[in-house]
């Protein structure tokens, strides 16, 4: 963590301190809402693009709290799973944190029409790849074919993910950092952990499919 010093008389501050030991002033505690770029590249990466449900929690809990509208961050997240009504909610997402930043006259390259086109992408390949027929088809034999498909596929929404995330958090830091004095990184939290694992798991599953006619059959 970076040192903090007080406002008044320049002391350094302890990072557990909210009063400067020299002149007494009040020490306004770091804001944790920054999200490492590094980070939402491996853990989209890793997650295998889930990490983007647990991007939209966090980011919308971060509006929340720092604004102290109402929100609800785990349903916002949840509906990333409703056809449709997600786009709406993709758009108002971006479109919330672009007047943020317009709201102290920082400039912003987010593009909520350009976030819904990605998401609208990555569902439509999904899609065309996976219909829900053939997904609930316990009875249908896995093919190299098919698995080489699903990596393929897997690859390219990731790296869309990965894009649209990276691009937006770029935007929302540098929102972080002009807002509060003293920001730092927020803590990993259980969620990315989560959606790390069961990413890695699908990906191992994936990739032994494709490589191995034994695993397909078992």
């Amino acid at each position: 963590m970076k040192a903090r010093f007080c406002p008044q008389c320049g002391q350094t501050i302890y990072p557990s301190s909210n009063f400067c030991s020299q002149c007494g002033a009040a020490i306004e505690p770091p804001v944790r809402y920054i999200i490492p770029m590094w980070r939402v590249i491996l853990m989209t990466i890793l997650s295998g693009g889930l990490y983007i449900f647990y991007w939209f929690y966090i980011t919308w809990k971060q509006y929340r709290d720092h604004t102290d509208n109402e929100a609800y961050p785990i349903w916002h997240s949840l509906t990333l799973l409703v056809p449709i009504y997600n786009l709406f909610r993709i758009h108002a997402h971006m479109r919330t944190y672009k007047e943020l930043m317009s709201s102290i006259h920082l400039a912003t390259s987010i593009r909520p029409g350009i976030s819904v086109v990605a998401l609208y992408v990555s569902l439509f390949l999904e899609n065309m790849a996976f219909p829900v027929t053939e997904i609930f088809n316990y009875d249908r034999e896995i093919t190299q074919g098919y698995a080489i498909t699903a990596f393929v596929v897997s690859l390219i929404t990731v790296t869309i993910t990965t894009w649209l995330l990276t691009s937006v958090q770029a935007n929302i830091n540098r929102y972080w950092r002009a807002s509060s004095p003293h920001t730092s990184a927020c803590r990993i939290g259980i969620g990315e952990v989560i959606f790390a694992i069961i990413g890695v798991w699908l990906w191992t599953d994936t990739i032994l499919s494709v490589v191995s006619q034994s695993y397909r059959l078992a």
